[in-house]
């Protein structure tokens, strides 16, 4: 009788199996595709954010990811058969190897369908994506945070600044979470091919992980750039979604293009996979900027949770050494001289502003200098984070959040109006600069002393005589003011390739021109007054009327100074000798700006130009968009 039931029961289950087995080969995603198709399944937004579609020619449509990221041929173009395709797919039996059917591969799809098509959760409930649930254990975010970094002119690809994402899972420390960037892969030392290639998509994008303490020595101490996070309302959820679509794209490849598909773009479009109504990046054209995507961000509504300041490892450094006293400099001077920490002397309080300053020098300048502790300061850095952990005494940030906040910056596209006079003659002025940011800007949101313009281009009318010049171009020009201190010395430096209107007499000149020297601030002074000095290197090309090859050199310097966060002063000048001259050329300008709002400022200024012995005084309306 047993056996007789025993028997029965594995009759019941062969048959139970089977007819589970027969009811999906016998659907075979043909009842399930119908559906989709007639829910309209594949023109939902957010199935199109799932294979990376983007708008190109009106209305139509097309994915940037290529690769094994596709089951249809006409996956790329067309979001119904690449559904179809995969639901298809989804409905084929497993393989030996599970990791390797349509579901392990692509989680992020498979789940975002079982929720439009709830029959599909009943397809091979055994499956054991054991790739996929180890690459997912390693990160287990509970919430997601988007992490701006501030522009560096030291980098080309970063000089509009660097987006990341960062995975913040719970219990752990932060320098221990997760993040990823969608960066490019540079393959060539050669600036010509890596201009060409960065604007042609000729670098591969691939997404590069990274722990938060990684990207905190790469980005705070060894390029001394700051970090704001903006943590984002993602629950547990739409984390583990986020990590779903992240081991997809593994299988993709996209190209990487320094001006629109970058860092800003692919890393803010991994972001609205998993939250569609976000919807930023359609809104960008031409170009794409990191500073742009942040103040996107920051509109969207019941997005940010939270903001957090990561500081440059030399700025807490140098806010750190002022704090000193004179005792207390002559003390953290002797320290170093002898590479011993003798602190019985020193009180709590100075323990640990000496301490922290101490680290923070230490660190600085050897990971500056070697990227790496060279064997004498390594000793006094073990000293010193051994007696903080005895004496538990705290890690001090010094550097409190400043004007480089990118939610506050003006906008990077301008449009100026103004008049003038030279001589006897009255001129009115337009300007148009698509990008992104000059010396007289105010300097909130953006790095100070410094100026990044890309074709900036500037045409008078005459009053008078009622004709139209073009008076210069632009095409870049580059400004690197960095400010020595009495520890570290840093380079400043400019690069210029312009087109200009020759001492405004009709004759056209192309110019290209590069500089170095030094900056700094004076004593008593404030740390926004900055005093520079440049020696330049000019080759003119004189195109019209007549062709000419010239080429010079130019001593250059001036002032810098926001008396406030609203009102810049700029003082510059330039002694400039070129070889088919006799007489030096001498260049004077003054100019003051009033930052009145976000989208609006105000310039006033005054030139002289020896050459022609010529005074232009200048008024302007400034409109940033």
């Amino acid at each position: 009788m047993r056996h007789l039931n025993l028997k029965n029961l594995l009759i019941l289950f062969f048959i139970t199996l089977s007819k589970e087995v027969y009811s999906e080969q016998s659907n075979n995603g043909k009842e399930t595709v119908q559906q989709a198709i007639e829910k309209k399944t594949a023109s939902q937004n957010a199935w199109h954010k799932l294979l990376h579609y983007q708008a190109y020619h009106g209305n139509k449509q097309k994915s940037h990811a290529r690769g094994d990221f596709f089951f249809s041929p006409e996956g790329m173009r067309d979001p119904e058969k690449e559904l179809i395709s995969f639901l298809y797919a989804i409905y084929e039996p497993l393989p030996s190897d599970n990791n390797e059917h349509a579901i392990c591969r692509f989680p992020a799809r498979y789940y975002w369908l079982s929720n439009q098509l709830p029959e599909i959760k009943n397809i091979h409930t055994n499956i054991q994506c054991t790739k996929f649930e180890t690459f997912y254990n390693a990160v287990r975010p509970e919430s997601v945070s988007l992490v701006f970094v501030t522009a560096t002119m030291t980098e080309p690809a970063s000089m509009f600044g660097h987006l990341f994402v960062k995975l913040n899972k719970k219990g752990e420390e932060v320098k221990d979470d997760k993040t990823f960037s969608y960066v490019g892969n540079v393959n060539t030392g050669n600036i010509v091919l890596y201009i060409y290639r960065g604007l042609t998509g000729g670098f591969p994008g691939i997404i590069e992980y990274l722990s938060f303490g990684g990207r905190m020595r790469q980005y705070n101490i060894l390029e001394n750039r700051n970090m704001w996070e903006l943590e984002l309302s993602f629950n547990h959820e739409e984390s583990r979604f986020l990590v779903m679509h992240l081991w997809e794209v593994e299988s993709a490849s996209f190209d990487y293009y320094f001006f629109d598909e970058n860092c800003a773009y692919h890393n803010l479009y991994l972001l609205e996979v998993v939250k569609p109504e976000i919807d930023i990046s359609r809104k960008f054209n031409l170009v794409v900027l990191p500073v742009e995507v942040i103040k996107g961000i920051l509109k969207t509504n019941n997005l940010l949770t939270s903001a957090h300041f990561y500081p440059a490892n030399y700025n807490n450094f140098i806010n750190g050494y002022r704090q000193l006293d004179r005792k207390e400099k002559k003390y953290f001077n002797q320290t170093l001289k002898s590479n011993n920490l003798e602190l019985a002397t020193v009180s709590v309080i100075k323990k640990d502003k000496i301490l922290n300053t101490l680290k923070y020098y230490l660190t600085q300048s050897n990971f500056w200098k070697d990227n790496a502790l060279n064997e004498r300061n390594s000793k006094l850095l073990k000293q010193v984070e051994e007696f903080q952990g005895k004496e538990n005494i705290s890690n001090i940030n010094f550097a409190e959040p400043d004007y480089t906040n990118p939610s506050i910056g003006h906008n990077p596209s301008l449009l100026m109006l103004g008049v003038s006079k030279r001589e006897k003659d009255y001129f009115t002025t337009l300007r148009f600069r698509p990008y992104f940011h000059d010396s007289m800007d105010s300097p909130l949101g953006y790095v100070p002393f410094s100026e990044i313009s890309v074709l900036d281009t500037r045409v008078e009318f005459n009053v008078a005589r009622k004709k139209i010049s073009l008076t210069k171009v632009h095409f870049l020009k580059l400004l690197s003011l960095r400010p020595v201190s009495d520890k570290f010395f840093f380079l400043s430096w400019q690069m210029q390739f312009s087109l200009l209107n020759v001492d405004h007499s009709g004759k056209y000149a192309l110019m290209l021109k590069n500089g170095y020297g030094t900056s700094f601030h004076l004593p008593l002074m404030p740390d926004t007054f900055l005093f520079y000095f440049l020696g330049n290197g000019m080759l003119p090309y004189y195109i019209y009327p007549e062709t000419l090859f010239s080429f010079g050199g130019s001593f250059q310097s001036g002032i810098i100074w926001s008396i406030t966060n609203l009102i810049n002063y700029e003082f510059s000048s330039e002694y400039s000798i070129y070889y088919h001259n006799i007489l030096p050329e001498l260049a004077l300008t003054s100019s003051i700006l009033w930052y009145v709002a976000p989208y609006l400022s105000l310039e006033a200024g005054v030139s002289y130009e020896k050459n022609i012995n010529s005074f232009e005084y200048q008024g302007a309306l400034k409109l940033y968009f």
